[in-house]
């Protein structure tokens, strides 16, 4: 093999782990703690009680760090990722036909080159709910859309931008889509690591970025081109939720009460838990031991063998006139002391809007309400993501992809709770005449392949004649 290919695939097998590393910059911790911040530089954040509750409320990178440290908390990883994932994302697309007959040919090449590109290069169901995660997480998600040739073929590459490093500027579009600048320091922050580690040399890692983000950097460190570059609105790509912060930010307050007082609580039982074997020795008028201190020591030590069999028992020999077990921790029913901590797992549900009923489940009858509410939620925090790929259909596809043909792109309204309702309800709109494609793409039939199973199915397999329905 020449030293060429040997090159080439050194590169190749550098860049997956390359691109894996940018992709998870803005919430990925570095060694360990340390987390991106342009604006304050790495920082440790301390995370004690204190500390979380006087954070203002506006101090958005503050919570953003805090959401992304409580991620790696099971009950809060566990709430992010059922409504992350609870949107099947199942989507559709309609062509625009005008008062014109359109050229069938044309279309349905228009049509098959945009599922194609939707399904292939955007991976549309996965990125949702990458995307979704990423608002839970950071309250902001950040993509570079890359665009490159193959032939006479276009192709597209989103790239997860740091979000520390991005800031959303303005809107453009009806309806609006947002812009954002990128810090391009960012991209010393990476170099840095990756030059450390040795993975790539610094011209291998400058051309893995796109060009006019590449171009952008470097002259920006000739000191002739801004440190914050305007991402392009056909490249660029900005969600984010209402105010920029993770939505159940606020919830890791009692997330830390939690931390706390589970120690307190472990130690609270530890010492019920306790028992004390005391020895005592008689004692004369005068007050002096009735036995030899040396005999005394050897009981004592008879005494703390049986304790040390026992698991929480220790041994005490003094002097007085019987042997006692004590409890160190308090009379009667010890456990009622710490329940308190049960309402700071109610709390946590009831300030996240959340029914723990969806995590263990008691009853049924509240439930159907709950999950309506996290579904709309959802749907809401979507509705941006939906917006951008209409934009990216008409306008950065157009004449790129879709040649002569304008589609509408929409998310059906399937969640892993309410599929069978939903495809009931697009079946029985199939029977009066609309959309045949809705029940089978909620059934999770790519919309691409309809047409080529139906073909297969009927042309090929002669299912149609051999499996009958019944009259």
């Amino acid at each position: 093999m020449d030293d060429k290919n040997k090159y080439e695939m050194y590169t190749a097998s550098k860049l997956t782990e390359f691109r894996k590393s940018i992709s998870q910059m803005g919430t990925t911790v570095a060694n360990g703690n340390v987390f991106l911040d342009p604006t304050k530089g790495r920082r440790e954040p301390k995370l004690d009680i204190e500390t979380i509750i006087k954070t203002p409320h506006n101090d958005k990178n503050s919570w953003r760090i805090y959401s992304r440290i409580f991620y790696g908390d099971s009950l809060y990883r566990r709430m992010l990722k059922y409504l992350s994932t609870m949107l099947y994302n199942h989507y559709m697309i309609t062509p625009l036909v005008n008062d014109k007959k359109p050229n069938k040919k044309k279309l349905l090449n228009d049509y098959n080159a945009v599922l194609r590109t939707l399904d292939e290069d955007m991976n549309v169901e996965t990125f949702t709910s990458r995307v979704l995660l990423d608002l839970l997480i950071e309250g902001e998600a950040f993509y570079y859309l890359e665009e490159y040739k193959k032939g006479a073929s276009v192709y597209f590459k989103p790239i997860k931008l740091p979000a520390d490093y991005c800031r959303i500027i303005g809107t453009a579009g009806t309806p609006a889509i947002n812009i954002y600048a990128v810090d391009l320091t960012f991209i010393d922050t990476m170099m840095a690591d990756l030059l450390a580690k040795n993975i790539l040399t610094r011209e291998e890692i400058l051309k893995q970025y796109p060009k006019d983000l590449r171009n952008a950097y470097l002259q920006f460190k000739k000191k002739t081109g801004n440190q914050w570059y305007i991402v392009p609105v056909t490249n660029g790509m900005a969600f984010t939720t209402e105010d920029g912060k993770p939505p159940f930010g606020y919830l890791v307050k009692t997330l830390a009460r939690i931390d706390k007082f589970e120690e307190l609580r472990d130690d609270y039982i530890a010492t019920n838990l306790t028992k004390l074997l005391v020895q005592i020795i008689d004692i004369d008028k005068e007050g002096n031991p009735e036995i030899d201190l040396e005999l005394a020591a050897e009981f004592h030590k008879n005494l703390r063998s049986i304790a040390e069999k026992k698991n929480n028992v220790d041994a005490l020999t003094t002097l007085a006139k019987e042997v006692n077990v004590l409890t160190l921790g308090e009379t009667g029913d010890a456990s009622k002391n710490y329940d308190f901590l049960q309402t700071y797992y109610d709390q946590f549900f009831d300030d996240a809007g959340i029914s723990a009923e969806l995590f263990n489940s008691t009853t049924a009858g509240t439930l159907e309400y709950a999950e309506i509410k996290d579904e709309a939620f959802m749907a809401d925090l979507r509705k941006q993501i939906e917006n951008w790929f209409n934009y990216f259909l008409n306008t950065i596809c157009n004449k790129k992809v879709s040649k002569n043909t304008k589609f509408v792109f929409s998310y059906l309204e399937t969640s892993y709770k309410n599929r069978e309702k939903m495809i009931d309800s697009y079946l029985k709109g199939a029977q009066y005449g609309f959309s045949k494609l809705a029940p089978q793409i909620a059934m999770g039939v790519r919309q691409r392949f309809i047409e080529s199973l139906v073909y297969f199915e009927n042309d090929v397999l002669d299912l149609d004649t051999k499996l009958v329905p019944l009259q």
